[in-house]
């Protein structure tokens, strides 16, 4: 894919100058693409351009720049990009920020800005280029430099580089993903493609980016992926909050964990409590059928044949549905926990270690 992307990167040289007009802001040329110079007014500016605090963008081909064909039109304002320019900025001579943690060590997301500044940093493109097929391709020494960036704000526990990393990856994914809705036009030749991108989008990687796209091996792909999706009959509700937090709210609800039905329902329906689908609700209705057979001091526990068990089906090995990513099977209802969960145990007693010998120091 690289060697394709250096191919079309001069194919696309000829709208070259009309580019070079739009920019206004000196730029560095680095091996991941173009890297803007912090400026005094703004030194974040590095990864994300000069336009950091546009609410809207606008082509720099347009003929009518800054103006409207159309009169009567209302433009929404929105609120635009997250940049977390308060956390890429930070001193380092501040205390870094905790993360708080849910009952299976998971991170949840209530009242922390680190699930925000993980998604700033998946759009990085210098830490995180787009122009790389898979995430498995990513070079581990960007891997290993965005932990350390995360590392130098925030107090990441030992242990959760692994859950973090992936973390990362899923949502660099769904940014590819959107870009390709927002942006991309199979009709639109690569020499064009430079002018239709994301802001915070680094050119060269973009260009890349396109060409792939339009490669026969991305089309299969893609194909294959819409296959599968239209296949998948249960959707949740829950947005972008994910489900430790959500599970770690509602047992703030009940005053106890909740049970796995609980959970399916508060994920699974809308606001008004209409079920996602008719699958869904044919679930909720089994369910709650076994659930009114139970004696009323039991509460349905999470286990390996609970009721959501009972309906759905057993878990597969390695997960555990309606949990975060990280938590196995053999944490919650096994006498001995994972393997990965036994590390993560480990590095977490020598950190408490080390911080109580530092304290009688």
């Amino acid at each position: 894919m690289h060697e394709s992307g250096d191919q079309v990167t001069q194919q696309a040289d000829g709208g070259s100058q009309l580019h070079e007009q739009c920019q206004n802001s000196p730029i560095q040329q680095s091996q991941l693409g173009t890297r803007h110079e912090p400026t005094e007014e703004n030194p974040n500016q590095d990864s994300r351009g000069p336009h950091s605090n546009d609410t809207t963008f606008m082509s720099c081909n347009s003929d009518n720049a800054g103006t409207t064909n159309d009169s009567s039109e209302v433009h929404q304002k929105t609120r635009g990009p997250t940049f977390m320019k308060e956390i890429w900025g930070r001193p380092k001579d501040l205390p870094r920020i905790e993360i708080k943690l849910d009952d299976n060590r998971i991170p949840i997301s209530e009242k922390t800005s680190f699930f925000e500044f993980l998604g700033s940093l998946d759009r990085n493109g210098m830490y995180c280029p787009i122009d790389v097929e898979s995430w498995l391709k990513v070079p581990r020494k960007l891997k290993m430099d965005m932990l350390e960036v995360i590392k130098e704000r925030f107090a990441l526990p030992m242990g959760l580089e692994a859950w973090t990393l992936r973390s990362i990856g899923k949502k660099w994914r769904s940014w590819k993903a959107d870009l390709k809705a927002t942006y991309f036009d199979p009709a639109v030749p690569i020499a064009e493609a430079r002018f239709q991108k994301d802001i915070r989008v680094r050119e060269e990687q973009w260009i890349k980016l396109w060409a792939y796209w339009k490669s026969e091996e991305a089309k299969q792909l893609s194909e294959r992926n819409k296959k599968a999706r239209g296949e998948k009959k249960m959707n949740h509700t829950t947005g972008k909050k994910s489900f430790a937090h959500l599970r770690n709210h509602l047992a703030k609800q009940l005053g106890r964990p909740p049970t796995r039905v609980e959970m399916f329902n508060k994920f699974y329906t809308h606001v008004d409590g209409t079920p996602s689908s008719s699958i869904v609700a044919e679930n909720l209705e089994k369910m709650n059928e076994l659930k009114n057979q139970l004696p009323s001091d039991l509460h349905d526990p999470v286990g390996r044949n609970d009721i959501f068990a009972q309906v759905v089906g057993q878990d597969k090995h390695g997960h555990v549905r309606l949990f975060s990513d990280g938590v196995n099977p053999t944490d919650l209802w096994e006498d001995i926990p994972s393997r990965n969960t036994c590390y993560r145990i480990n590095i977490q007693q020598q950190s408490t270690l080390v911080r109580l010998e530092e304290r009688l120091q």
